[in-house]
């Protein structure tokens, strides 16, 4: 089973659903077109992909990879991702 690493150390079981529903949320977010849009989906299959033989693997990982593709594909999806990273963190905090 592969299990994700979490920042502060916790583990839990690696999900493909949740990077595919980040991708659709940050493309809805940022306004992408149709074309854009298929390909940010092909990014979170790249992405789960990379990690699929991966026993362990670290969330940061996964959010380097995802936006590092998103970088290479579409700003504006990048910059969508990064406000989901800091809006997720600030509610973290507040918990």
């Amino acid at each position: 089973m592969r299990q994700v690493i979490k920042r502060g150390g916790g583990r839990q079981r690696f999900s493909p659903g949740k990077i595919r529903r980040s991708i659709r949320r940050v493309a809805r977010d940022a306004k992408a077109s149709p074309q854009t849009r298929r390909k940010l989906r092909e990014i979170a299959k790249e992405v789960i992909a990379k990690f699929k033989e991966r026993k362990l693997i670290r969330s940061i990982e996964i959010k380097k990879a995802v936006v590092n593709r998103l970088n290479r594909q579409s700003k504006a999806a990048a910059s969508a991702w990064k406000r989901y990273e800091k809006k997720k963190a600030k509610e973290t905090k507040k918990k």
